[in-house]
């Protein structure tokens, strides 16, 4: 497991980069890479110097906060460069993938030991979903760890028309707010989607580079634990299907296969989809600039891939220096029970990016909104954070949301497989060609450009001839035997 280590170190000591042990002023200084799409917030040295006025009173430490996207996470492990703290989950710097390689630390017994109060803030189901062959790598954000997705729709638009949205809906039954979308607005697309938009929802996967696994409502099923392709799940096919239709339809833009979600303007009033949760309609107003209802297309669903949405781990070498490593996790307790530093880290400064409102609600000022907007989900406990106000009348925010979310989080479907990790080692090289064939025919099927009837089994042929079988065959063996035990 230690074998990339090996590497990472063996490079880090013929000249990667430095990083520094204790800063200027005799505090220690530790670092923390964290995600971003594009580039780092403008103001993120005037906010890290902010939050390091409290991380030196409380713990005698410095952050320095660096913001990589996934590709240059990637490429910085790869050429040995060593940072104290990483972002991952199973999108970005994969956290499967990176503990069983040997990059992340292993923080089981000492989670509990060292920072008990955090331990005590996400249940047990929370750290079991985290473990990987049993053990703990990373602290999972807590936030929304069973997955809801949505879609998001213009309210005041759709209510001037007389359609109601309902609180949930099937994605296949969307066609009627497209079309009236389109007649009011001719000359634009109700669905802008880039690359790869977020409509497999419904599929549990377990490994996501290679897109296996199975459909969240199989359980209790004989399909339920057997393993297959996202393209080969007989109702994603059928969303496909859907989606490829309201292509030639003209609903969805014509460059969605190639086009960066950054070139998306996100104030723009299109239909638009997100994992989200109760309270997210007031959030998502704010950050689009008109009034956004909401409607649930799947879930909730409790799934280790859920739980592992958004993580925050240390790298292995600090575990050759344990006082570091303590250091390190005391930080991280702070990040996620300290409502001063956790409101800092996600909005900013108060009174420059931010203030407070009377009922405890936090608003975003233009400043804030133009200069600081890290990724709020990805920095630590996102229900320990001030609920962003709303801003508008018609989307009331409850400053009490998270409660609710986690009440209804009681009677969320557990998928067959919780607490099961898949080992990849065996197959690093057959899931790197897959997902090279992947990243060709994913954007093309999920964004509807291509007819799934005519890709689809061009794409599982060039799969199993990268070796698709092998790799689930391997998986099925591993979840078999999990299951199999006493």
């Amino acid at each position: 497991m230690k074998r990339l280590v090996t590497l990472v170190l063996a490079l880090a000591m013929i000249g990667a980069v430095a990083i520094p042990a204790s800063s200027e002023g005799g505090f220690v200084k530790l670092t923390w890479v964290q995600g971003t799409g594009a580039d780092a917030p403008v103001d993120v040295a005037v906010v890290n110097e902010a939050l390091n006025i409290i991380s030196r009173e409380k713990l005698g430490v410095e952050v320095d906060i660096l913001y990589m996207t996934g590709d240059q996470v990637n490429t910085s492990i790869l050429a040995g460069e060593v940072y104290d703290m990483y972002f991952t989950c199973d999108w970005y710097n994969d956290y499967v993938t990176q503990s069983y390689a040997g990059i992340f630390a292993d923080i089981t017994d000492l989670l509990p030991a060292v920072t008990p109060e955090l331990y005590a803030t996400m249940p047990e189901i929370v750290w079991e979903g985290a473990k990987v062959n049993g053990r703990i790598y990373a602290i999972p954000v807590k936030k929304d760890y069973a997955p809801e997705m949505f879609i998001q729709f213009d309210k005041e638009f759709f209510a001037s028309i007389g359609m109601e949205i309902p609180f949930e809906m099937d994605l296949l039954d969307l066609e009627p707010y497209l079309i009236a979308w389109k007649e009011a607005f001719p000359d634009r697309y109700p669905l802008m989607f880039s690359r790869v938009p977020p409509v497999d929802g419904t599929f549990n996967f377990l490994n996501r580079p290679a897109r296996i696994g199975f459909a969240y409502d199989k359980v209790g099923t004989p399909e339920g634990t057997k393993i297959i392709s996202v393209f080969e799940d007989e109702y994603m096919v059928k969303r496909f299907t859907a989606l490829h239709d309201w292509y030639l339809k003209g609903y969805i833009n014509p460059d969605a296969a190639t086009l960066d979600a950054t070139s998306i303007d996100g104030k723009q009033n299109h239909i638009r989809f997100g994992q989200g949760f109760y309270g997210a309609d007031a959030i998502w107003s704010a950050a689009n600039n008109f009034a956004i209802q909401i409607s649930r297309f799947s879930g909730p669903f409790i799934s280790a891939s859920g739980v592992r949405g958004s993580m925050n781990a240390f790298s292995s070498a600090l575990e050759s220096d344990p006082e570091r490593l303590e250091l390190a996790l005391k930080y991280q307790e702070i990040v996620n029970t300290d409502l001063k530093y956790r409101d800092t880290l996600r909005y900013g400064i108060e009174g420059q990016h931010f203030n407070y409102n009377e009922d405890g609600t936090v608003t975003v000022t233009d400043e804030g909104r133009s200069n600081y907007r890290p990724w709020q989900f990805s920095q630590g406990s996102y229900a320990l954070s001030s609920v962003e106000a709303s801003s508008f009348p018609s989307v009331p925010v409850d400053p009490n949301m998270w409660d609710v979310v986690f009440k209804g989080y009681e009677n969320a479907l557990v998928a067959a497989d919780f607490g099961f990790t898949f080992d990849p080692s065996d197959y690093e090289r057959q899931i790197a060609d897959l997902v090279v064939i992947l990243d060709k025919w994913v954007p093309q099927i999920y964004t509807g450009t291509a007819d799934p009837a005519e890709v689809i089994p061009a794409c599982i042929a060039e799969l199993e001839s990268a070796g698709l079988r092998d790799v689930i065959a391997g998986a099925q063996a591993q979840l078999d035997a999990y299951l199999a035990a006493p």
